[in-house]
């Protein structure tokens, strides 16, 4: 019996190596399976998993009639090299799980829905096995679905899922009887989890409330208090405005404010609370939002926020929209280099943030054309 791979599947391993060599950041590696941590590195594995859809690659063992090339071989070999590179983009959750129960056992309206766009890298589903008191023992499951018209109503927790704060679909097993045996009263149900536009406009009418609390205290008697110790403590104390007090208050409310913040970040964005969630990454991010913005502003606050989460998303789109042609890896070389270069040219050129070139801006357009 010959095990040696055939001259065909050489070749395809040699093309996947090259693959990876062009499209992967130099010193980029994901961890096991592919597991990546920060957003930019998530940004890296979707780029990935849309090049493989695109090559066919993705769902290349999947039988021809649902888009695959029913292909196994060369799908152990991609696996084999995207592994041994630490290359992520290969989709476990929704094509190497999900999608061939729905191959074996969906209805065909579910086959239609789901496959193609799980094939093309579209969406991504995450798994809801384990629970509390359970584990990862699957016929101890807890959490119940009751049928309710056409819809389930699920009731219960579960733990530990990966990418649930960045999926569109989550495939969970719920108990839906207690005949029989344990496992024969488990069912797997997809539960389409909130889109981004709808995480998006519930942050964001937060953002717009305390915007206006935060507006309004600013103008307030108190709020006089702290721009007044903010600009010249010495002569604050002076006039009769107490330090200890105007200090205490501005520094409760703020955190106030960045609590909200934080918890809006992780329960709604990520999904769970997780401490490897802030990194030294975050911690920089925070940091020049808040420089680069301005101190004690409130359009500081979004001119910095901008900055930092916005521009980067920009540069990284910037040659696509324009269709100039050019790889991942260079692509987030650049984006590194201007932005970098965009932080030293802002600190140099106003020290003290965004919001005072927009103010200086202001005042010569409130002059121009007639500045005399």
């Amino acid at each position: 019996m010959d095990f040696s791979f055939t001259p065909e599947q050489d070749k395809y391993r040699q093309e996947i190596r090259d693959f990876i060599k062009k499209e992967l950041p130099p010193g980029f590696e994901a961890g096991v399976g592919g597991h990546v941590e920060t957003d930019e590195e998530w940004q890296v594995a979707r780029a990935m998993t849309k090049k493989l859809a695109d090559k066919g690659w993705l769902n290349i063992a999947w039988p021809k009639e649902y888009g695959g090339q029913d292909n196994h071989m060369f799908s152990v070999i991609l696996n084999e090299e995207m592994n041994y590179w630490g290359a992520p983009g290969l989709d476990f959750g929704g094509v190497g799980m999900l999608a061939p129960a729905l191959m074996k056992h969906g209805s065909e309206e579910q086959k239609q829905e789901h496959l193609p766009k799980i094939g093309r890298g579209e969406v991504v589903w995450c798994q809801g096995w384990s629970e509390p008191e359970a584990g990862s023992d699957l016929p101890n499951l807890k959490t119940r679905a009751v049928e309710d018209g056409d819809d389930y109503v699920i009731n219960g927790q579960k733990v530990w899922t990966s990418l649930a704060h960045l999926s569109n679909w989550y495939f969970l097993l719920v108990r839906t009887s207690s005949e029989g045996h344990k496992v024969a009263g488990l069912s797997l149900l997809g539960w389409k989890i909130d889109s981004p536009a709808d995480k998006y406009l519930f942050c964001l009418g937060f953002l717009v409330l305390f915007a206006l609390v935060a507006k309004n205290l600013v103008r307030s008697h108190i709020g006089r208090e702290w721009m007044a110790m903010r600009d010249m403590d010495v002569a604050a104390a002076v006039i009769g405005i107490r330090p200890v007090y105007a200090k205490l208050t501005a520094f409760a409310i703020s955190s106030f404010f960045v609590g909200v913040a934080g918890a809006l970040w992780g329960f709604v964005h990520l999904g769970s609370w997780e401490p490897a969630a802030f990194n030294i990454d975050r911690s920089f991010q925070l940091l020049f939002m808040v420089i680069i913005g301005g101190l004690g502003s409130i359009m500081g606050s979004f001119f910095g926020a901008a900055f930092i989460v916005v521009l980067p998303i920009v540069l990284d789109n910037l040659p696509y929209w324009f269709g100039i042609p050019i790889d991942t890896a260079f692509a987030s070389h650049m984006t590194f280099m201007i932005f970098g270069g965009l932080i030293v040219f802002f600190l140099i050129v106003e020290p003290h943030g965004l919001a005072r070139l927009w103010s200086i801006g202001k005042e010569k357009l409130r002059l121009w054309p007639f500045p005399h």
